[in-house]
């Protein structure tokens, strides 16, 4: 089998040849492979160790700088910072930090799928051939979460919950967008479509089971749903 058949199989639950690999890490660790490995790119490291999988992804709008913070498309923010892997970019107070009402909310600029460039993608998947092709990073929890700060979003989810609700549709509808366009863009070809947000920390879940149901299971089945058709 080749990795693509290896993990689609895999995926319908059928027996593959060996269990799918993939790899996943941070960007210090992705350094100290490739140092340690003598590679110059990710995907070297991929092939070495044999990985089934390769991430596509389209490009999008350059982050901005300003007082030496980072800030993506979302209004997520980042700040360098001294960690145990050296200086390194961490997340600090997102753009709706302050906001105090829905109104407030509501006056920053959302993301548009038109401001997102897909005409690679129809080669990155061509280049992949033999490979699962993953994409996506469809999270409509913990990233407005950091856009909003982490524990103002989790006191909003008890008390403010129009704005739960507004970030969320806001987040739902790009991600949907942005689904069709990357099959559009591949023409189809994309094996597994990502949705991903963290549940808990290690001692237990973030949410008791009403509002995990409400602002997590809920939009992930909308999500769901629009892929599996």
């Amino acid at each position: 089998m080749d990795g693509r058949e290896r993990v689609l199989a895999s995926i319908a639950h059928q027996k593959p040849d060996r269990v799918p690999v993939d790899i996943w890490a941070e960007p210090k660790v992705w350094e100290r492979l490739k140092a340690d490995l003598r590679m110059s790119t990710e995907d070297a490291v991929r092939d070495s160790l044999d990985i089934d999988v390769r991430y596509v992804s389209p490009i999008y709008p350059a982050d901005t700088m300003e007082n030496g913070i980072r800030q993506n498309m979302w209004g997520e923010r980042w700040a360098q910072t001294e960690t145990c892997f050296g200086v390194d970019w961490e997340h600090t107070k997102g753009v709706l930090f302050d906001a105090q009402s829905l109104d407030d909310v509501k006056k920053i600029p959302w993301p548009d799928c038109d401001d997102v460039d897909y005409s690679s993608l129809k080669a990155n998947v061509e280049e992949y051939a033999g490979k699962a092709i993953f994409y996506g990073n469809a999270d409509f929890f913990e990233r407005p979460s950091l856009v909003r700060g982490f524990e103002n979003f989790l006191v909003d989810v008890m008390i403010n919950t129009d704005i739960v609700e507004y970030m969320q549709e806001k987040y739902v509808a790009y991600f949907i967008e942005d689904f069709h366009r990357v099959m559009e863009a591949t023409n189809r070809k994309i094996d597994v479509f990502l949705a991903l947000t963290d549940l808990g920390t290690q001692d237990g879940l973030l949410m008791g089971a009403e509002p995990m149901e409400r602002f997590i299971f809920k939009p992930l089945r909308r999500m769901v749903d629009v892929v599996h058709r």
